[in-house]
């Protein structure tokens, strides 16, 4: 048997190996994999943010506290059966001469700070504001409100410690 030559014969080629060029992509992808997995920000599902929202200033400025109760954040629960439980007797029949039903209109849903954190802005026409202990409430007739978001086991939540008007 011949031993094998070192040295190609003429007119034969050696094969070349893309593995250098093979491995430098799939180490890229394996970064990229990487980097995107370790993310665990979820995006903010801005629609179910604006349903939370609406839904609650549609309950709550249309006096239906249980079912508003029920976008609020475990939280701010506390908070909303205290303000109901300082509606008074005077209040309740002012709220029932109101003229009309109020009008609500989800202007926008903001993030802030967070992908577990927004913030909503309500337009309230003809609304029935209950600002203070003590005092009656006032018929508004054009308003916005700022409603605090927070995201709660997957699910957006309204945040409540006060109603925000913003000033116009």
């Amino acid at each position: 048997m011949k031993p094998q030559s070192e040295h190609p014969q003429p007119g034969i080629k050696k094969p070349s190996h893309p593995a250098p060029a093979i491995s430098k992509w799939l180490c890229l992808l394996i970064l990229l994999l990487t980097l995107s997995a370790c993310r665990d920000n979820k995006p903010v599902n801005e629609k179910q943010a604006e349903e939370c929202a609406l839904n609650f200033a549609q309950s709550f400025f249309n006096f239906k506290y249980r079912e508003a109760l029920g976008y609020c954040s475990d939280q701010s629960q506390q908070w909303m059966k205290f303000y109901v439980s300082n509606i008074t007797h005077a209040d309740i029949d002012s709220i029932r001469k109101l003229p009309q039903t109020p009008k609500i209109k989800l202007q926008r849903v903001e993030k802030s700070g967070s992908d577990s954190t927004a913030e909503a802005f309500c337009k309230i026409e003809n609304g029935y504001f209950l600002d203070s202990l003590g005092r009656s409430g006032t018929l508004v007739p054009e308003a916005v409100v700022k409603i605090k978001m927070v995201l709660e086991n997957d699910s957006w939540k309204v945040k409540l410690n006060e109603l925000h008007r913003v000033p116009e």
